[in-house]
């Protein structure tokens, strides 16, 4: 059985057309794999020759068309990274599958019931011309759940990644398939495929876990305004056996609370109460059934083994065994005989086999190829609204990101430029609204903290019936710009230009173009060279930055910190161009003098007047040990205030700074994390530092409202634990956060 290699094909980042061999067939690449997860990650990894015949073309953006595994047909995979080897001599190419580009299509809010209207509606009310589709297939028949998107968000965001999706209204497993986004209740088939020993395993390895393990479900319904709410019973599963044949039950109760709310029709609440259970609990069953509950631990297995319908000897039986992403399969292999689904692979397109298949209860993330969150912030308005418009942050040492653009009464953000006047050109998209006397446009940005004027704003927007807003090229729309909107870590802008005798065009008229922006950038000297000091617990600590013989959490290679330039701190020394005093930051270090090691040394109140000579700026963070060391509110109160009058004792002339507390999660229970284990809320903690502050006249530094959230931890937590939901520790971009609120309420 002759087997043919299947070489990349280079193509323009503009190709529409895949059936010729674009710029070139890399037929002399070193090596391609593609490496794709169940609801995860799909990309692909190309090396190359640095001296090969089309290195010169090999460019960001560009297509890379693959064969990405034995059964799906060649996809196109946009480069993103570009590496040279060590030894100079190859380019390690990295391509992301072009369904990541939904990322950068908007989609207005609408509202739709049922999987089939849903999809079709993400299509229809894309907010400028999008190729995709997205095809419920046979399995999927959820017509009864409600999807709503109450504002823009990007195409690929709306599927899964934020609160209220497609994957989280309807439980669904997605298939990329070029431009075609095929959404299944469960991918994939039973393929009768058996790896055994002896006959097709290479290597095995097992990974058991209790991580996801629920014994039971509980389903409720609550109206919209969350005032009615039903409950039904607590559903338990059955429990599997283990593998010697034991009945085995779970060391506790773990029950999973589920919201049904809009998975029932719309007369639920007409039905009687005996019918709302009855409802309720088949809902419940579903889910558990779906989600295989039932079993005390789960079991990851990843298999190598050898493509045996490759063979000549399996030529005859080649079609019954091939394996698929989402395709059932048994393993035999010692004591384990089971059957599972394959949940990862990595493809070989040249040798065309499998290098690694994973198999199991893997739980791939979808969201964590979405760069988009679940809230976006006007930054016109209020000091809150501004202190809400979080954004994500680049991993250097200064900030890219923050710039307030100042027109009238309104501002908005833009990519950071040192002091002067500068002019930009950017591509934007939108459409028209309010009965077509607005324009809405979308402009993609990078952000930065200081602050700018904005002195001409010319528009090219072309409108689908061919004409111009505004009447021509070129035309100066800066009179009618009347609300700008920062979309937080979506990095875009939302402009509203409106204009009361109207646009001359229909409403929800797509627009596209470019907007010419001439700016003047006013930065701010008011801290340039003044001294900064610290005082803090882990948080704030860094290898060789804080006092000998202190605890130091952050050392470079934990919770994603991997450079000083990435704390907190030091990345409002570096974004305002202080200096650094003293960080006195001590790990495990408490306000309070109540910790049982230490208790005198690593308390604020001791080391309050321990900030050096003279500093100019003093930002104290600490309260987070004792609010989960359960001191009480009387002792952490009298503690905050004390250290407070300390620093003012020693330090009268500093401008000292009072952190508040962002969430963790550390000793309360997952149902309410809120609450330590003496049900102490940390929002109490918070109103303390809030009133301590007002007493004694000093400031606030309110990093509880940084955008670091109950709900947003296993994304900004270094040391998040899936399986406990525990946190404590920021990573980088939760670092970046913290800094912007700091340096927000700095500049206020």
């Amino acid at each position: 059985m002759s087997f043919e290699p299947s070489y990349p094909i280079l193509f323009r980042g503009d190709t529409t057309d895949f059936t010729t061999n674009g710029l070139g067939r890399l037929s002399d690449c070193i090596s391609s794999y593609v490496t794709e997860s169940l609801n995860g990650g799909y990309e692909c990894v190309v090396t190359y020759p640095k001296n090969g015949k089309h290195a010169g073309d090999i460019r960001q953006k560009r297509f890379l068309y693959i064969k990405p595994n034995e059964t799906s047909d060649k996809q196109a995979f946009r480069i993103y990274k570009i590496e040279e080897t060590s030894d100079g001599q190859k380019m390690v190419v990295r391509g992301q599958h072009r369904s990541y580009d939904l990322s950068g299509y908007p989609v207005q809010p609408f509202s739709a019931t049922g999987i089939t209207s849903s999809l079709a509606g993400l299509k229809t009310n894309s907010m400028v011309f999008n190729p995709y589709t997205a095809v419920a297939q046979s399995d999927m028949t959820n017509e009864l759940t409600k999807f709503s998107l109450k504002e823009p968000r990007s195409f690929r965001a709306c599927l899964g990644g934020v609160e209220g999706s497609i994957l989280q209204m309807f439980k669904c497993e997605f298939e990329f398939d070029n431009l075609t986004v095929k959404v299944w209740k469960k991918r994939g088939q039973d393929s009768g495929v058996t790896i055994r020993y002896g006959k097709n395993l290479e290597k095995f390895t097992n990974v058991r876990t209790t991580e996801s393990a629920y014994s039971g479900c509980i389903a409720f319904w609550k109206d919209s305004e969350g005032k009615k709410i039903v409950y039904g019973d607590v559903r338990k599963a059955t429990v599997a056996e283990d593998d010697g044949g034991t009945n085995l039950s779970f060391p506790t109760s773990r029950i999973f609370v589920l919201d049904a709310s809009a998975d029932v029709s719309d007369d639920f609440e007409k039905k009687t109460a005996t019918e709302k259970k009855t409802i309720l609990n088949n809902r419940a069953d579903e889910y558990m059934n779906d989600n295989g509950f039932g079993t005390p631990y789960l079991d990851t297995v990843t298999v190598n083994f050898v493509p045996l319908w490759q063979t000549e000897e399996y030529k005859e039986v080649a079609a019954l065994e091939r394996v698929s992403l989402g395709d059932y399969v048994t393993v035999i292999y010692g004591r384990f005989n089971f059957k599972t689904r394959m949940v990862e692979y990595t493809y070989d397109s040249i040798k065309g086999r499998y290098t690694s298949v994973t198999l199991g209860t893997k739980q791939a993330t979808f969201s964590s190829t979405i760069q988009q969150t679940t809230s976006s912030t006007a930054v016109s308005g209020s000091s809150s609204d501004v202190n809400r418009a979080i954004s994500e942050f680049a991993s250097n040492a200064v900030f890219e990101d923050g710039i307030t653009i100042t027109s009238g009464s309104k501002s908005m953000r833009i990519g950071i430029k040192p002091t002067g006047t500068y002019s930009n050109t950017f591509a934007v998209n939108g459409f028209v609204t309010s009965g077509g006397n607005t324009v809405v446009l979308y402009v993609p940005l990078l952000t930065a903290l200081m602050s700018i004027t904005v002195n001409t704003l010319k528009a090219s927007i072309r409108h689908i019936g061919g004409g111009y807003i505004g009447g021509s090229e070129n035309v100066n729309l800066k009179s009618y710009l009347t609300d700008c909107t920062y979309m937080a870590n979506q990095n875009m802008l939302r402009m509203y230009l409106t204009n009361n005798n109207g646009w001359g065009v229909t409403n929800n008229t797509p627009v596209s173009g470019t907007i010419d922006l001439n700016y003047t950038v006013l930065s701010s000297d008011k801290y340039r060279g003044k001294k900064i000091s610290i005082l803090g617990d882990s948080i704030s600590t860094y290898a060789g930055y804080i006092p000998e013989g202190q605890s130091a959490f952050y050392n470079g290679s934990n919770c994603g910190v991997t450079s000083v330039n990435q704390t907190w701190w030091m990345r409002i020394i570096n974004t305002l161009g202080m200096t650094l005093e003293v960080n006195n930051s001590w790990g495990g270090g408490r306000v309070s003098k109540t910790r049982s090691t230490y208790t005198e040394e690593s308390s604020g109140i001791y080391r309050a007047d321990k900030l050096g000579t003279d500093p100019d700026v003093i930002i104290t963070y600490l309260g987070i040990n004792d609010f989960n060391g359960e001191v009480s509110t009387t002792v952490f109160s009298n503690s905050y205030e004390q250290m407070i009058d300390n620093m003012l004792a020693a330090y009268p002339n500093a401008e000292i700074f009072c952190a508040t507390l962002p969430p963790c999660e550390r000793n309360g229970s997952i149902g309410d994390p809120e609450i330590n284990d003496d049900g102490v809320y940390l929002s109490e903690y918070n109103q303390i530092i809030r009133n301590a502050v007002l007493a004694k006249g000093v400031k606030l530094a309110d990093f509880a409202d940084c955008g670091i959230t109950y709900n947003t931890l296993s994304r900004y937590m270094g040391d998040w634990e899936d399986s406990t939901q525990r946190a404590l520790h920021p990573n980088a971009e939760g670092m970046a956060l913290i800094a912007e609120q700091a340096i927000t309420n700095m500049l206020e």
